[in-house]
């Protein structure tokens, strides 16, 4: 008799031989891991030493991201690996590697001589190794993840407590003035309680709550002593209907002040004029005091008196050009063409009049015109002329003195 088996039905030698794998763990980025470890570095109670060995020992992993299911062995030697680690002493480099055992992120697997080498297997797979082990910190990936996040979180409701601490604290001192003596002193004293416990850096949550408790104390008594601030406004009683003949006799007098003062308004009235982002201060718009430029002779005016004084000293250029121009467009195109018997260009021209002004360029081209018969090459001169000049040294032979100690006219008397 033939027995037939359903097909759907699954048979017992396809559960045996063809197992279901099972789901691989994630992989970690090496540098991912070792950045979670510096977050948590006070937490684990590690320094920069352990910190340096770690980031040393992943260095020599093979590439590519890191699978728990796989060894992960450091085996090279620490005469070598030492320079991945910046060079630090071979005696510091193993006291971190102890440390890092210690706290469970690695494991230490020395052979009997100090060496550290790999073992493998018949087909050439490292299947162990003596040296540094970092299987136990990649298996702890998912643990450091779940304590940074809590470490996040605590950060954070932290911070939030602090922050309304503070706010409520600052609420009760804007409101002392309406407080009895017995609160407001227990205000100020707790603000200054506050203001320490705020500052410290190993302050905790529980302390934080402790303050909450004693805060929350007072704004209770203020409360019932009618002078804590709310964010609503209590309901005030309404004043009594007033009869015909009050309300034509005194109406001002009812309109001008309400007849029960309420907390809240007294509170209104106490309230300092000033906020968190109005510190009371007044900004006003400071003009700096103008500055005095000995100068009087700019690149767009002609000063008359200035250059006609400067035209008097120019023997060469008077020889040329005996009369002066009248006019600034005049005196730039005798000041250019002359300029070009020279050999001097249009831009440091410019350049001279710009610096010097009308007369004190003048005087430096008569100068350098005197001259030219010793001078190789005369646009250099000039360029030195002007450096001179803006060093605070007196150029063309003394006539061009520097700003401050020219006579007015931008000018001296040799």
């Amino acid at each position: 008799m033939t027995t037939f088996m359903p097909a759907g039905a699954p048979r017992r030698q396809t559960r045996e031989v063809c197992q279901q794998p099972a789901s691989r763990p994630q992989t970690v980025d090496r540098w991912d891991l070792l950045h979670l470890v510096i977050e948590l570095r006070k937490r684990l109670g590690i320094t920069d030493r352990e910190i340096t060995v770690l980031r040393a020992h992943l260095s020599v992993l093979p590439h590519g991201p890191l699978d728990p299911a796989r060894p992960a062995f450091s085996f090279m030697r620490v005469g070598d690996i030492i320079d991945r680690a910046n060079g630090m002493e071979p005696r510091r480099f193993r006291r971190g590697e102890a440390r890092l055992e210690s706290i469970g992120l690695v494991r230490r697997k020395l052979s009997a001589n100090g060496r550290r080498f790999p073992e493998r297997d018949g087909d050439g797979q490292i299947v162990a190794a003596y040296g540094i082990d970092l299987s136990p910190l990649i298996g702890r990936y998912t643990e450091l993840v779940e304590t940074r996040d809590a470490m996040v979180e605590a950060a954070r409701r932290f911070r939030a407590v602090r922050n309304d601490i503070s706010a409520r604290i600052q609420s009760l001192v804007r409101s002392t003035e309406v407080l009895h003596a017995d609160l407001r002193a227990r205000t100020e004293r707790l603000r200054d309680v506050a203001r320490a416990l705020l500052r410290r850096v190993s302050t905790t949550l529980h302390d934080l709550q402790n303050l909450d408790r004693e805060l929350t104390e007072i704004e209770r008594d203020a409360a019932d002593d009618g002078g804590a601030p709310s964010d609503q406004a209590p309901c005030e009683p309404s004043p009594p209907a007033l009869s015909p003949e009050s309300r034509d006799r005194a109406p001002r007098e009812v309109s001008a002040a309400p007849l029960w003062p309420s907390a809240t308004g007294a509170l209104r009235a106490a309230a300092p004029d000033k906020t968190a982002r109005d510190d009371g201060q007044i900004v006003r718009r400071i003009e700096s005091e103008p500055k005095d430029i000995n100068r009087t002779s700019a690149p767009g005016e002609l000063p008359q008196q200035a250059v006609a004084l400067a035209w008097t000293r120019c023997a060469t250029i008077t020889s040329l050009y005996p009369d002066m121009p009248p006019s600034v467009h005049g005196l730039g195109q005798l000041i250019q063409e002359f300029s070009s018997f020279l050999g001097l260009g249009q831009d440091i021209t410019a350049r001279a009049v710009g610096l010097l002004g009308w007369d004190g360029a003048l005087l430096a081209i008569d100068y350098l015109a005197e001259k030219i018969q010793k001078i190789d090459r005369p646009r250099a001169y000039l360029e030195a002329m002007l450096s001179g000049y803006r060093s605070g040294k007196p150029i063309a032979g003394g006539r061009v003195q520097p700003l401050g100690t020219a006579a007015k006219g931008g000018y001296a008397a040799a």
